[in-house]
């Protein structure tokens, strides 16, 4: 969890300089849209495992919203997609991990993390 904290830290400082004020705002309201439904049970699940991991689940979450919403905020396609596949993948993850069995399970989780890691390293590469 803390290794890919890091990881969207790093992705969020090399998104900031592509950020446009219109796409973001759609972008964050379609992650806090999605968020509302999951992201109390992830937490109250990561809380009951241990109080100090519900603290870093929450400070991932709200880091991966700030990666995604940064992501979708470039207007470019494939950042966008690159962000929705993370979404995708650590909702996965963080579900399957703290409340219930994920569907699709471990094997979706891969696809979307690398689908993502894919996808925004081009947009990097551009």
């Amino acid at each position: 969890l803390l290794a890919m904290l890091v990881g969207h830290v790093l992705y969020i400082a090399a998104l900031a300089h592509a950020v446009e004020f219109g796409p973001t705002v759609a972008a964050a309201l379609l992650v806090i849209g999605i968020g509302i439904g999951a992201v109390p049970q992830i937490i109250d699940g990561a809380r009951r495992e241990h109080p100090a991991i519900g603290l870093v689940a929450t400070a991932y979450v709200l880091v991966a919203g700030s990666m995604v919403t940064m992501a979708g905020g470039t207007g470019v396609l494939i950042a966008a997609i690159g962000g929705g596949l993370f979404l995708a993948s650590d909702a996965l993850l963080l579900w399957d991990r703290y409340v219930a069995s994920a569907p699709g399970g471990r094997m979706l989780v891969h696809v979307s993390e690398h689908m993502a890691q894919v996808s925004l390293v081009l947009w990097l590469a551009t």
